[in-house]
């Protein structure tokens, strides 16, 4: 184990200190692809008006240069917020014990593309990747309300307890 703590009045105490090797607990970037194109649903926060975050589940896809993709209604309170503040976090993990668990973190900023062809197409993708039911003609409606996110990744935290 890495490190325990325990709760006491509300705080974490803790007992062991983190190993100084945090690059020996980092997934490699197989891995990390790996972790990508196997995982449905993304993590993701955007900062509110307020300086919170504000975090949401998201379908996306991973195009050719492997940066992940999403649309979403340009009235949303995300697109809102990216508008705003283009910084944008992303997390995703794996594993249900403890020794399987590995993830990461990715920062950067958000590219928003009202593009309406390159709309079509990501919800065509991920269309595809969930095996949803909406048709083409649908996709077209609501592609005129929505707008592709892009995720210019700036830099990634990852980690894999299994290593330990």
């Amino acid at each position: 184990m890495l490190c325990q703590y325990n709760i006491i009045d509300s705080k974490l105490i803790f007992r062991k200190k983190m190993p100084r090797d945090k690059k020996k607990y980092t997934l490699d970037d197989e891995k990390k692809i790996k972790l990508l194109e196997e995982s449905r649903i993304i993590n993701l926060a955007t900062i509110n008006k307020n300086g919170l975050p504000h975090l949401v589940p998201m379908w996306f896809i991973l195009d050719a240069n492997n940066e992940i993709n999403f649309t979403s209604y340009h009235k949303s309170q995300k697109i809102i917020n990216l508008k705003r503040d283009k910084r944008i976090v992303i997390m995703l993990e794996s594993g249900t014990q403890y020794e399987e668990l590995h993830g990461l973190v990715m920062e950067g900023e958000a590219e928003i593309s009202t593009d309406k062809e390159l709309v079509i197409t990501i919800m065509n993708q991920i269309t595809e990747k969930y095996k949803t039911k909406r048709d083409r003609q649908d996709i077209a409606k609501q592609a005129n309300k929505r707008v592709n996110v892009k995720i210019k990744v700036k830099k990634i935290v990852s980690w894999d307890i299994g290593k330990s």
